[in-house]
């Protein structure tokens, strides 16, 4: 569960080719089956989760209802987390989470848990994936971050952790054992689950969203230049 600092540091010290360029296309595709297109294979697939690099259809939902569930919501996160079931599996049932094994009700992974350090104002309860703010917090935090410079704003940007799950087999029936794809789990602030005018999450929020995009773009410039 890499930070953005993280991963900016290592594709750094990559050495880079001249000559290439980047080609940007928009894609319209159902998240399940893109998974199992042949083009898809070794891809890089950017993946709405939770900040415990879980799906919960709600913040009530613990580790301990297991993953069967998900595939009966068909938004994006859990299509994409049936799509590579084993390795969801492994997110629920057997990933390092301090000193045990797996996540539970009250032993979860916390990819915001250092910027919520970095910023510095607390009030911040993180539950089953979802962090949870009441207004005054949500407003505090946000007049902090617009006060900064953007050096300070970028200092926080870059404690933020995403979820990097290398190179994981693709589940779905029929498709070729050969089929891998690394997703990359990000989860934004649930901004629709609280009562707080959505100017007030503005800059909070998207600081988190512009940490997720470009550390999902890093994490792949990282991949490509590993399997060149």
């Amino acid at each position: 569960m890499p930070s953005l600092a993280e991963l900016r540091k290592a594709v750094c010290s990559l050495e880079v080719s001249g000559g290439e360029r980047i080609k940007l296309s928009s894609l319209v595709a159902d998240a399940y089956e893109l998974h199992r297109w042949p083009e898809a294979n070794r891809a890089i697939i950017q993946v709405a989760s939770q900040f415990n690099l879980l799906e919960m259809p709600n913040e009530h939902t613990t580790p301990e209802k297991g993953i069967t569930n998900y595939q009966y919501d068909y938004t994006q996160g859990p299509s994409c987390a049936m799509a590579c079931a084993a390795a969801t599996v492994f997110r629920n049932y057997l990933v390092p989470v301090g000193s045990q094994r797996g996540q539970t009700q009250t032993c979860q992974l916390n990819a915001l848990a250092d910027m919520d350090r970095a910023i510095g104002i607390g009030g911040i309860r993180m539950q089953n994936g979802y962090a949870l703010l009441q207004p005054d917090t949500v407003l505090a935090i946000s007049k902090h971050i617009e006060a900064m410079d953007e050096l300070s704003r970028d200092g926080v940007r870059q404690n933020l952790r995403v979820g990097v799950h290398s190179d994981t087999e693709v589940t779905i029936p029929g498709v070729s054992k050969n089929q891998r794809v690394t997703q990359v789990l990000c989860s934004a602030l649930p901004v629709a689950y609280h009562y707080s005018p959505r100017k007030d999450w503005a800059p909070f929020a998207t600081l988190v969203l512009e940490a997720c995009y470009e550390a999902t773009l890093l994490a792949a410039g990282a991949k490509l230049s590993r399997h060149r």
